[in-house]
């Protein structure tokens, strides 16, 4: 594994580089990276390190989910095209059925009808001659014959009389045929007008459906991209101190890093305070120059020393 330098890091960090990129350029894990920053860095400055990796870790994931957002949005749109040419097609083809359906039953009614006929069969009755007719027998065949003749009468006028009843309730029934056919006929166009107002309003459902799901999406994607503008804004009023071990002083913000001219006069305060006889002289001005800095700063900033020693004597002394 590389060995891990704060200015590297730092220069990284500035252009957004993730954890998953910073295991990839030093050769290690991710979990790796993180023990090895622990290992390098003292307590402050690691923390530092390791918040300003969860925020570019956040960005990144954020820029992430608004590209997959966007790529969901122009499928739907597209699929949303073609639902609409189906949904076109397919009232269609319903309008269709409904005619065929409209004629069909119609020609149905109109064949069902049918006349009534009526038949008559009469059974003629044969007897077998007897070889020897009497006039008595004769007499009573005759009788016989003329009572079944005045019953088969009567039952032939009753027969005549049904068939005119069925005649005239026929004549009743094609004038109802042609009142249905008519409505029947009306009711189709209203169902063909129903249908086009059907297919109109499915439609402009479909479209405030789409406008709804659109307008929804773009102001999630407004409300991401507002807090990320205001997270931004924060980042870039802040300022960002970084004091290496070699003495160099660098400065993320909107200003620069200048010497104060007063550092002496806080650099003779503390200069023979034994808590900091560990510190050579060259950190001692270091330590001077830092504090002068951040002692004319207005705003809101976040300072990170390499070396720990630095640290706790900056913390000693912003404390007095």
């Amino acid at each position: 594994m590389k060995q891990i330098t704060a200015k590297d890091l730092n220069e990284h960090l500035k252009h957004g580089h993730t954890t998953a990129q910073f295991a990839k350029r030093y050769q290690c894990t991710e979990e790796e990276f993180i023990r090895e920053i622990e290992r390098t860095f003292s307590g402050k400055a690691a923390k530092d390190f390791k918040k300003r990796l969860v925020e570019n870790d956040d960005k990144a994931a954020r820029k992430e989910k608004r590209n997959i957002q966007k790529e969901r949005a122009k499928t739907k749109e597209e699929a949303t095209a073609e639902t609409a040419q189906e949904i076109t097609l397919m009232v269609q083809a319903e309008n269709e059925n409904e005619e065929a359906m409209v004629e069909a039953t119609v020609m149905k009614t109109a064949e069902a009808m049918v006349e009534a006929t009526v038949t008559e069969t009469a059974e003629a009755e044969s007897e077998e001659e007897a070889k020897a007719i009497t006039p008595e027998m004769v007499m009573a065949l005759l009788k016989e014959l003329e009572r079944k003749e005045h019953e088969t009468r009567a039952k032939i006028r009753d027969l005549e009389a049904k068939r005119v009843q069925f005649s005239s309730e026929k004549r009743k029934l094609k004038d109802e045929v042609r009142n249905q056919s008519q409505e029947l006929e009306r009711i189709r166009k209203i169902a063909e007008k129903l249908a086009e107002e059907f297919e109109r309003t499915v439609q402009q459902m479909s479209a405030i459906d789409e406008s709804v799901a659109t307008l929804n999406e773009e102001l999630a994607f407004e409300g991401e991209l507002l807090t990320e503008i205001q997270a931004e804004i924060q980042e870039l009023k802040k300022i960002s101190i970084f004091v290496y071990a070699n003495g160099q002083v660098e400065i993320e913000g909107a200003i620069q890093f200048s010497e104060p001219s007063n550092w002496v006069k806080s650099f003779q305060k503390f200069s023979h305070d034994e808590r900091f006889e560990d510190l050579t002289m060259k950190q001692l001005k270091l330590l001077a120059k830092v504090i002068e800095f951040v002692a004319e700063l207005e705003g809101e900033y976040e300072i990170t020393f390499e070396e720990e020693l630095l640290h706790n004597a900056f913390e000693a002394l912003m404390r007095a």
